[in-house]
């Protein structure tokens, strides 16, 4: 996988714009088929010149940096009246991982209820019988405190999940909520109306991103080109034009296209 910051080609096959969450998992998908040739642009960093992304108790420090685009929402009627101008400060990664970088590492997949709705609603395969397999094929999960339950976790993805050793705190916030009657949960399991310890993506090496979990293993790959610092300006039906130093280039999208079960 070249990381460079000009490319050596100027036509591919598929041409993904930001290396974030789903932008560095669909570059190292596509990329396993070896005759597709895939660039992958980002705007920010590079992930490995930032060392303090690997450590989980560093997160809060990398907000407000180079790597955050440093958002702020609209101003909110019914929210953030507390904060000026009822705005909020909205962190977002920008570097490669994008927010997978930046976040607190929470593995939450939320609930099953807001899936099917979003089904109702006209987004087809968006259940949550349809996005499952794809949770359990990404998953690695080595939470300890979990019985073996492959109906709803995988063991065997890239992404790892663990859960951290609870602290005194937290395992009376458990034990209270037993004692009202609530029951204790697998947050993403079958039941999630409950009390439970958050799973994480952190592993005996730190945070576990996006680039981390699916970039470096697509890094011999010579299909593949990153380019970071490069921002699109301009985007036509032939491909988008980035902005970077040497000047701006116009990248073009070969006419291929093949059906992919992913």
């Amino acid at each position: 996988m070249p990381l460079m910051s000009h490319p050596s080609e100027r036509a591919y096959d598929f041409i993904i714009v930001g290396a974030g969450s789903s932008g560095a998992v669909i570059a190292s998908r596509l990329s396993e088929v070896a005759n597709f040739t895939v660039m992958l642009l980002e705007a920010g960093d590079d992930d490995n010149n930032w060392p303090d992304i690997n450590i989980p108790m560093k997160a809060i420090s990398l907000r407000r940096t180079d790597i955050d685009w440093q958002y702020m929402t609209e101003p909110q009627e019914k929210a953030c009246h507390g904060m000026v101008d009822n705005t909020s400060y909205w962190p977002r990664g920008k570097v490669l991982g994008g927010s997978s970088a930046l976040n607190h590492m929470q593995y939450i997949r939320g609930s099953r209820h807001d899936y099917d709705g979003w089904h109702k609603l006209g987004c087809m395969g968006w259940s949550y019988k349809d996005v499952l397999p794809y949770f359990i094929k990404s998953e690695r999960n080595c939470q300890a405190n979990l019985k073996r339950d492959p109906e709803y976790h995988g063991y065997k993805g890239p992404i790892t999940v663990t859960v951290a050793e609870p602290s005194p705190i937290a395992t009376a916030f458990l034990k209270a909520g037993e004692e009202l009657g609530h029951a204790v949960v697998d947050p993403n399991g079958k039941n999630q109306l409950g009390f439970g310890f958050s799973p994480t993506n952190i592993d005996n090496k730190g945070r576990v991103t996006t680039a981390k979990a699916y970039l470096q293993t697509a890094i011999g790959r010579q299909n593949l080109t990153v380019i970071v610092r490069s921002h699109v300006t301009k985007r036509s039906s032939c491909g988008p034009t980035i902005d970077q130093t040497p000047p701006a280039m116009t990248l073009r999208r070969k006419k291929k296209y093949q059906k992919l079960d992913m």
